[in-house]
């Protein structure tokens, strides 16, 4: 048997962690306003800490410097949440993203 083990930075799953968290106390709040609350986390060139963390707090739009994004298509995003009766919108982003 052949065992894979994936070495984290020591860094990434306190960071992760902590935006969790962060994304948790934020949607109470955009649900209770009708509000889109946008979270930024660091990681200027890689998107680890916010791709990690929005999956895991349940953000809809997560944005990471490796995938190009335009407004638009995350205006898009918003419409379709609302459109299935949610008035919030948790997003996520990272500082730098590439727009």
């Amino acid at each position: 048997m052949i065992w894979v083990v994936r070495k984290y930075p020591l860094v990434l799953i306190p960071a992760v962690t902590i935006a969790t968290e962060a994304l948790d106390r934020l949607q109470p709040t955009a649900a209770s306003h009708d509000r889109v609350m946008v979270l930024e986390v660091m990681g200027r060139d890689a998107g680890h800490i916010a791709l990690n963390a929005g999956i895991a707090g349940g953000a809809d739009v997560i944005l990471i410097p490796e995938i190009p994004y335009t407004l638009e298509s995350i205006a898009e995003k918003i419409q379709n949440v609302k459109d299935k009766g949610r008035n919030f919108c948790p997003c996520r982003c990272v500082r730098g993203g590439k727009g």
